[in-house]
């Protein structure tokens, strides 16, 4: 029995020996390849960036500078066939780091050789990649979608009225569009992930067709003069003379439809020489002085007289 005993321990020997030769050359691959305390393994990516041997401040401003290229990047927006375009950047559009460079420098950095040295390995052969979760301003999307894309729709215009020659002219409506706001944020917001890669984003804005409130149908019911009144002024005094004729013009052919207000400060205003008045004698406080825009006081009374026995209309107020 002690001889088949002894017969054993070579073999034991051996096998010790074997596992002990496997241990150190796997101690010695995984020292070899390891990399330091302070660096991330080889093969390891977040996104498109190669963070292979950097310290976790080095990725942190290797994913910034990657950020800041992608976030360059144009947004073009089709609206009705005209291209409304902008920046990521504009658009707040960022990104959420999370975990991912912690994460990353935990490969490799286990303690457990054996554990180490199979991660260090994968990462190589195979690569390790880390996806990152994007960021946009929401309010700053809509913005844009709301201010920049609406200018390339032309609004419906309603049929029109006016007085040429003694009668009436009466304007056809027209059909308009307009952009469907959520549909196309939406629409943006798809595209950005699907064109990811692309150094243009192309995006369909949804437009929708706008009616007109008011038809050529209704218009043309309006056949009757409402009411007249007439007023003299001294074509000798020019400035005066100008300032009543700036303000008609600013008031003709404006169409009153039913259930609106109408006033006729807001139409003329403001006062100002750019908006075409001059300085003229007007009434203050009971006294007679030059100020820009006098004589248009006279425009507003001839037209609230024409008016105030009119049953269709009500005078709301008058100053």
């Amino acid at each position: 029995m002690r001889e088949r005993k002894q017969s054993y321990l070579p073999a034991i020997l051996v096998l010790l020996c074997m596992v002990l030769l496997i241990i150190i050359y796997v101690l010695g691959a995984c020292l070899s390849v390891r990399p330091k305390e302070d660096e991330i393994t080889q093969g390891v990516f977040i996104e498109d960036v190669d963070i292979s041997g950097m310290t976790a401040n080095e990725a942190k401003d290797a994913l910034d500078s990657y950020i800041d290229k992608i976030s360059s990047r144009t947004l073009r927006v089709n609206v009705n066939g005209e291209n409304v375009t902008t920046t990521l950047k504009n658009l707040g559009y960022t990104y959420e780091e999370g975990d991912a460079i912690s994460k990353a420098m935990e490969i490799g950095h286990s303690g457990n050789i054996f554990k180490d040295y199979s991660q260090i390995k994968k990462a190589k052969n195979e690569n390790v990649k880390f996806e990152l979760t994007y960021t946009y301003s929401e309010k700053k999307l809509k913005k844009f979608v709301k201010n920049e894309c609406e200018k390339k729709c032309k609004r419906a215009k309603n049929a029109k009225i006016q007085r040429k020659n003694g009668k009436f002219v009466y304007k056809k409506e027209k059909d308009g569009v307009e952009v469907d706001i959520n549909s196309t944020i939406e629409n943006i917001k798809k595209e950005l992930v699907k064109q990811s890669e692309n150094e243009i984003v192309d995006v369909v804005a949804v437009i929708e067709v706008q009616k007109p409130t008011i038809t050529l149908e209704q218009v043309s019911k309006c056949k009757d003069k409402i009411g007249t009144f007439t007023t003299q002024f001294n074509a000798y005094n020019v400035s005066r003379s100008k300032n009543v004729a700036n303000a008609a013009k600013l008031i003709n052919g404006k169409t009153i439809y039913p259930g609106e207000t109408f006033s006729v400060h807001d139409t003329i205003s403001p006062l100002t020489e750019k908006n075409g008045y001059y300085a003229a004698p007007s009434y203050s406080n009971g006294e007679v002085v030059d100020s820009i825009g006098g004589g248009v006081c006279q425009v507003s009374s001839t037209i609230y007289a024409a008016i105030k026995n009119d049953s269709n209309f009500q005078i709301l107020s008058r100053h």
